[in-house]
Order: structure tokens, then sequence, then C-alpha cells
């Protein structure tokens, strides 16, 4: 049996989150990041890495969809910080509305 491929994912709650992100050494493509603070409001932040997180999660089980790949695939929903702890649980009932539907739109699982 193959080695299963683990997606992370870690809501962020501001900014600073990303700062945190970026200090660690952590990749994150310039959509991605502009989409999170594209709005300006730093209230949205959560929301929007959110729908950011649920959109790669489906464009991933896009990609493999109707391919023959064998090799399963796991999601891990992570916290950065204690004051992200809330946003992790938040996005847990998301992500498996998400999977259950992976055609569903994005914007409905929030």
């Amino acid at each position: 049996m193959p080695s299963s491929v683990l997606f992370g994912f870690a809501p962020l709650e501001s900014s600073s989150d990303l700062n945190l992100l970026d200090f660690l050494g952590v990749d994150i493509n310039v959509e991605a990041r502009s989409y999170i603070l594209e709005s300006g409001e730093p209230s949205d932040t959560p929301t929007r890495s959110v729908i950011n997180a649920l959109r790669v999660n489906r464009n991933v089980a896009q990609m493999i969809e109707g391919k023959d790949i064998e090799v399963p695939t796991k999601i891990k929903v992570e916290q950065l910080t204690r004051s992200n702890l809330f946003l992790s649980v938040w996005i847990l009932p998301k992500f498996g509305r998400a999977i259950d539907s992976p055609r569903a739109e994005i914007g409905n699982q929030i």
C-alpha cells in the first residue's frame, strides 16, 4: 500500500499570522496571500483564509478525480498560535461538508 499524502491547513486570524509563516520559512504563493488580504478588512482574514484552504482542497480533489492515482490523501487542520484554536475548530465541519460534496460551491461551505 502506498504512503498517504498529508495536506495541512492552518486558518489565519490576521496578517500577523502571515508574518509568522514568513518567519518560519513557509512559502505562500502570491495569489493566495493577495486573496486572503484583499479586502483590507482585518476581520475578513479568517473567512478568506478558510475559503482559500477549501479551494486548495477542492482543486487537489479535482486534479486527482478520474485519474488512476492510488495514493491516499489525508487532511490535517492545525493551529498556528493559541489564538487560532477557535478557527481550527471552526474549519473542521466546513472541510467535512466540502469533502462530502466536492463539487459544491466553496462560498456555500462557509
